[in-house]
Parts: structure tokens; sequence; C-alpha cells
């Protein structure tokens, strides 16, 4: 009974938020994508041990994330990474299922015969295109992807390789294509 009146309290206080009432009173709309209900939220901190968060959460040095968790809106989760324990590895695991998708962060591909690195768009494209002929289901299907390895099936995503590839900011910075005033690129 109580969960479900926070519940409603929460649904409340987002459609009375401050953008809601701006775009509202401005005759915009909101941007495309703006769920009415709420989604996962994942934060990846490499080097970050969950000890060491604890502590940082006990002596008051994150008090923002300390209020979400006491207010019920998020949980602290503990997560495995297994080995390699690299952002491109660990992130494959998240977002696709995949454990050890890639040995390294930096690695010899035997198959093109060439040293990569995941952060170059080509490579994170490779790999990406890899995990999904082998069946995997991507974790961000219509969401949004912000400074990540893969874009993992979003529908938006931001400083993620794949958008940081000469091609793509060409395409953002394309004249003709600037979207109308008020919408998001």
């Amino acid at each position: 009974m109580i969960s479900r009146i926070g519940v409603r309290i929460r649904e409340l206080r987002r459609k009375l938020s401050r953008s809601h009432l701006a775009s509202h009173l401005l005759g915009r709309t909101m941007p495309e994508g703006e769920a009415e209900r709420p989604g996962p939220i994942m934060l990846q901190i490499d080097g970050l041990s969950r000890r060491q968060l604890e502590r940082a959460l006990r002596k008051g040095n994150m008090p923002f994330l300390a209020r979400l968790m006491r207010k019920r809106h998020f949980e602290l989760e503990t997560f495995y990474s297994g080995v390699p324990s690299t952002t491109p590895a660990v992130q494959a695991e998240i977002f696709y299922r995949v454990r050890q998708a890639v040995p390294a962060f930096e690695f010899y591909q035997r198959d093109s015969g060439r040293i990569v690195r995941m952060y170059e768009a080509g490579t994170a494209a490779e790999i990406e295109a890899d995990l999904r002929k082998r069946g995997a289901m991507p974790l961000l299907e219509g969401g949004t992807a912000y400074s990540n390895v893969y874009r993992a099936g979003a529908g938006r995503s931001r400083y993620c390789p794949q958008d940081l590839a000469p091609h793509a900011l060409l395409r953002r910075l394309h004249p003709l294509k600037c979207p109308p005033d008020g919408a998001r690129a």
C-alpha cells in the first residue's frame, strides 16, 4: 500500500516537473523518447570498488546518491566483472550478456591481422555487430547510451566511439540536416 502511494507521488512529481511545466508554458513538446514511466539508470564508475563506494556513502561524501538510495529510488547492486575487467568486456557482459566478448581494451585481432583499440568507432561497431550475429539481444533497445563503448541498441547515443567517428560528426554538423527549432539532434 505504502509503496503504491510512493509510486503515485513520484509519477505526480514527474508530471509537475519544471521541464514539463516549462515546455507547456512555452508551447513546446517534450523531446522524443521522454518516458512517462521511469526506466533503469546504470552508472559505471571505473576503478571504484563496492567497499570504497560504501565508505564514501557512510562518510557523507556522496550525499545525493545516499538520499536517492534512502528514498528507495536506487539500489546498490554488486556486479562481478570477471576477467578481463576492462570497460569493453564489462559493458559487453552488461549490455549483451556475453562474457569475455573482448580479451582486452587493445588487442591483436587474428582475422584482420591488426591491433585494434576499443575506443575506435570501427572496432566498437564490428564487435557490436558480431555480438548481434551471435544472437545477443541489446539491453538499451530504444533507450539512450551516454559515453559507453557500445550503443547496445540505444535509439539515441552521445559520446560513444561510433558517435565520434568523422562521418558521424560531419553528419551532425551538416547545415541541411539540422533539426528544427526545439527538436533534439
